[in-house]
């Protein structure tokens, strides 16, 4: 991802959204570069949330473990 970054002449980084068209480039490659990176943006985000999805997942079961284990020892 970073390397097509490199190549339209962004700065690294999903988080800095997309940039302008380089100087010099073709606007036909510009927009496979565009698109090709387009793709790859939704994929990457596709799997952080699948991964927030596992942690909150994972987070509620502590949470309602912990809630548990307090309700056990309240007087």
């Amino acid at each position: 991802m970073n390397a097509l970054r490199e190549r339209l002449g962004w700065y690294g980084g999903i988080v800095h959204g997309h940039g302008e068209k380089p100087k010099g480039m073709h606007e036909k490659t510009y927009k496979r570069l565009l698109g090709e990176y387009i793709e790859l943006e939704k994929m990457v985000t596709n799997n952080l949330m699948h991964q927030f999805d596992l942690i909150d997942k994972r987070l509620n079961g502590v949470m309602r473990e912990l809630q548990s284990n307090l309700d056990k020892v309240k007087p």
